[in-house]
């Protein structure tokens, strides 16, 4: 795809399941680089995150927070490198790679099992998508909020600095008389974070 000046631009922390970026509007592009936004996204400096076409739907008139774009993601453009005060930055082509988080769900009451992808691009985001991954999997799954109980195993994957790889394997089991959903999850969300 081709990313001229004035045309819808996304930059996506994830994709997959969880699907989560900014709307904006391309400022310009030049050799093989766009700037976009006119503004930050999450300020950060130095990032990584993914640049990808958007097809605009419509502009939502907000009067208290003010206007947005609707927006569906569309296809790989490149890899955005800078987040500052003056826009976001990145080059045009290939794509980063991210962190990959899987899931499978079985609900043995309604004999229903779906099997969810997530692919963390911005880093620092890597703890919340695993938490909300997981969370709208099982969600989805047992399609209801309540009480109930659950077994879960899941395992973390890693690379120390010296590049060995690491593993932590974890399975426990939960009760819940209110969301067996958020009370399953939290504690993966929690571990991620403190790993991070």
């Amino acid at each position: 795809a081709r990313l001229r000046a004035g045309d819808s631009f996304a930059a996506a922390m994830s994709l997959g399941d969880v699907t989560t970026a900014g709307i904006g509007t391309t400022t310009f592009v030049c050799n093989g680089k766009a700037v976009a936004f006119g503004h930050p996204f999450n300020w950060t400096g130095d990032t990584t995150m993914a640049i990808r076409a958007a097809d605009t739907i419509t502009i939502v008139k907000d009067p208290i927070l003010g206007s947005y774009k609707l927006a569906n993601i569309a296809e790989s453009l490149g890899t955005l490198t800078q987040d500052r005060l003056g826009g976001i930055a990145g080059s045009l082509g290939t794509a980063p790679v991210g962190s990959p988080i899987t899931s499978t769900v079985t609900d043995l009451d309604l004999q229903r099992t779906r099997t969810g992808r997530s692919e963390a691009i911005f880093p620092d985001f890597l703890p919340f998508l695993a938490f909300i991954h997981l969370l709208q999997n099982v969600d989805v799954t047992i399609d209801r909020i309540g009480g109930g109980s659950s077994e879960m195993e899941y395992a973390i994957h890693g690379t120390r600095g010296d590049g060995s790889p690491w593993e932590l394997l974890r399975s426990t089991r939960y009760a819940s008389p209110d969301d067996i959903s958020f009370d399953s999850v939290v504690e993966l969300g929690f571990t991620a974070e403190t790993l991070q």
